[in-house]
């Protein structure tokens, strides 16, 4: 006898056992299948009979025999008046705002504002006009009086009623408050006899952080003043104040 067929005798010996083994096991698994599945499908068919829910095996919360009877849901509706049903609803309308930032929060950098006069609107006021509209947002001029249409220039102007100077600061910065607080990050105010370097106002604008309260400039030539010289130019935010020198 060769050595290749003593070898293979010799393992074969060895797995004879293992062989045995799961040939035992696969036909005890075939030959026993058939009765386990009888018996589970007849305890499941007697449950059913005895009136057990199947549900119980869902609900862990309920258990016991379920009730002959059906229930049946009943339906509570609030109590409406005969005028009400008649009424047609009518479906609300979402109001949106006409620009999407409106809608997002979303604000442009910087308005400036102007103070002028009559006299002085169509000579400095067309000057300063010419030096930063192209650098900035938005640029209204404010003058004292009205009829401003009749001045014949075409750059936007308001006029107020003829008041003290000091007043009609406050004037100008109650209607940018009501009318484009929530539109500018900043504004700026200046006199239309002041030069402005039109970059460089833009770029310390840029340089701001609206998250701090900054105060710059220079107070009015008296002690104790408390407010700064428009004639050096202001810039305001809605949650601060920054006054800046020209």
């Amino acid at each position: 006898m060769s050595f290749g067929v003593r070898s293979l005798l010799v393992h074969g010996r060895q797995s004879t056992s293992l062989i045995i083994g799961l040939c035992v096991g696969i036909s005890l698994s075939l030959i026993l299948t058939p009765y386990l599945e009888e018996d589970c499908s007849g305890g499941l068919s007697h449950e059913l009979l005895g009136g057990v829910r199947v549900g119980n095996l869902r609900d862990l919360r309920s258990s016991g025999p379920a009730e002959e009877e059906d229930y049946e849901p009943r339906i509570i509706l609030k109590s409406y008046s005969k005028e009400e049903l008649a009424k047609p609803e009518k479906p609300e309308k979402l109001l949106r705002p006409r620009y999407y930032a409106t809608e997002l929060g979303i604000r442009e950098k910087l308005l400036v504002a102007v103070v002028s006069s009559k006299e002085t609107a169509s000579s400095f006021g067309v000057s300063i006009n010419r030096t930063l509209s192209h650098y900035v947002d938005k640029l209204i001029f404010f003058i004292d009086g009205f009829g401003t249409k009749k001045m014949g220039l075409n750059i936007p102007i308001v006029g107020f009623k003829d008041e003290k100077p000091l007043i009609k600061v406050f004037r100008i910065l109650s209607y940018l408050n009501e009318n484009y607080l929530n539109e500018y990050d900043y504004f700026f105010l200046v006199s239309d006899r002041t030069y402005v370097h039109g970059r460089q106002l833009v770029r310390m604008v840029q340089r701001l952080s609206i998250s701090r309260a900054v105060h710059m400039g220079h107070l009015l030539d008296h002690p104790g003043a408390l407010y700064c010289s428009l004639g050096r130019s202001c810039v305001n935010d809605s949650p601060i104040t920054v006054h800046d020198s020209t």
